[in-house]
């Protein structure tokens, strides 16, 4: 089993909280967006006596993640990294994987023009990428900053993420005359649910007319070559790390505790691991 675990830490010294999840979960790879400290988080996640040892791997260029894993960086090999994604190909397996680790730009501070434009960039460089290393095994999970039903999310020369496995797995579907990828997006199935359940990753009130309150900007995006390795129900929404509650009284993130985001946690039965 192959699991990866991605925060948004905000910048907060959380690395007890980070390594007590990835203890309780048994996490080959976390992933931390805003991570002020990455030496400190790879103490903290090798402070357990006779565990597995963690590695950070650093960037090749300066980027807002920090990811750490079980793997040695000779196995887990970064492949490309830039200000807001980082790419790394994992060899230990049967079947080579490519994990996409991205922390997209926030409406907060630049316009819809840009954030779809960004991420329209990523989704030709990843189909690059892909060419290149001739298979599409591959997961993208991060701070997307864009709901699922967001039209960036969507498009089809944007991340081209669908909600339905029938539909992803068909592999690709032809516009104008281009032939574009899909990518299946699990996070669908925690739309429309209700308390207890998570009801997003991310929450902000505004007064303005048009507030959605929760919002799912972080999530995990398969390529159909990894579906069959992936079940609908192991894909979670955590809010504790057994001992510490990440959520106040009304549910939503307790930044003061934890982080404004909660993390989210994928595993993958991939052969090898």
């Amino acid at each position: 089993m192959l699991s990866v675990l991605f925060w948004n830490v905000m910048g907060r010294r959380i690395e007890a909280l980070c390594a007590n999840l990835v203890h309780r979960h048994d996490v080959d790879i976390l992933v931390l967006a805003e991570c002020a400290n990455p030496a400190a988080v790879v103490r903290a996640l090798n402070r357990t006596p006779g565990g597995r040892v963690f590695h950070w791997h650093r960037p090749g260029t300066a980027n807002r993640l920090a990811v750490f894993s079980r793997f040695p960086a000779t196995e887990f090999v970064e492949v490309e990294s830039a200000q807001r994604y980082t790419v790394h190909a994992l060899t230990t397996t049967r079947d080579e994987f490519l994990l996409v680790s991205v922390h997209s730009m926030s409406g907060l501070r630049v316009r819809v023009l840009e954030q779809t434009e960004e991420l329209r960039r990523l989704a030709r460089r990843v189909a690059e990428l892909e060419d290149t290393r001739g298979h599409t095994r591959t997961m993208l999970i991060g701070d997307l900053n864009a709901d699922p039903y967001d039209p960036r999310m969507l498009d089809a020369v944007g991340l081209h993420a669908q909600r339905l496995r029938q539909i992803a797995e068909q592999g690709s579907r032809r516009v104008a005359g281009i032939e574009y990828r899909y990518l299946f997006n699990p996070m669908w199935r925690f739309l429309g649910v209700q308390p207890p359940e998570p009801q997003g990753t991310y929450y902000r009130r505004k007064s303005l007319h048009d507030t959605r309150f929760w919002h799912l900007f972080d999530q995990a995006l398969l390529r159909p070559a990894l579906l069959p390795y992936f079940a609908d129900q192991d894909v979670v929404i955590l809010r504790d790390d057994g001992t510490t509650s990440f959520q106040k009284t009304d549910e939503t993130p307790d930044k003061k505790v934890a982080s404004d985001h909660f993390p989210i946690l994928i595993k993958l039965s991939y052969p090898g691991v």
